[in-house]
């Protein structure tokens, strides 16, 4: 029983959130603030199939609206252990150079970086940049703000997996049944990282 990512052409059982459904969710919340320029950013090492199905959200909510894809919105594949030497990251050239107005991180510490690369760069959350996470970093990191997330119900996760793999245990193997891919409806928790574009505004 898999948990957050399956393997590709592995049959298994597999109970992840929704993804798609979550980004989709950040996509249209930081749309109605009046955000256009809206960067997806992924500091993980290996493009897993989570990565790239929340990425795939993204590109399918933008062309709901009808908005061109630009592919510099897209920041993946570079590391960000620590902040020591920030401001030679391109990541930060990035948010000082106001490419985007909203991020969308696909987990909490990344959204926590990028708010402190904010800060050290001049610029006010959510006044100029608006941040949305996957996950709350609030309760881990001491001294931020509330943070706009998607709740991705870890816990709920968790105990479906276990329940699933019971199941498995007590019957026959599994060999004769099918296997459950479920997914769990996320929810966006507005805090306070977001806000409307000030351009717009």
């Amino acid at each position: 029983v898999l948990i957050d990512r399956y393997l590709p052409g592995v049959e298994t059982h597999y109970i992840a959130s929704d993804g798609r459904l979550g980004v989709h969710m950040a996509v249209n919340y930081l749309w109605e603030l009046g955000h256009r320029e809206i960067a997806i950013c992924s500091d993980s090492p290996v493009q897993t199939v989570t990565v790239q199905d929340r990425i795939d959200g993204y590109m399918n909510a933008l062309k709901e609206k009808g908005s061109l894809i630009n592919p510099a919105h897209i920041v993946t594949g570079f590391e960000l252990s620590n902040l020591d030497q920030a401001e030679t990251h391109p990541l930060y050239r990035y948010i000082q150079n106001r490419m985007a107005t909203a991020y969308i991180t696909l987990n909490g510490s990344l959204g926590v970086k990028i708010y402190q690369m904010a800060r050290r760069a001049g610029l006010k959350v959510p006044e100029d940049i608006s941040i949305v996470s996957f996950d709350d970093p609030t309760s881990v990191i001491e001294g931020y703000s509330t943070f706009t997330h998607i709740k991705q119900f870890e816990r709920d996760m968790g105990y479906r997996a276990a329940y699933t793999l019971l199941e498995v245990i007590n019957s026959d193997g599994g060999k004769h049944g099918k296997f459950h891919k479920i997914l769990v409806e996320p929810e966006l928790v507005i805090g306070e990282t977001t806000g409307k574009n000030a351009v717009s505004a």
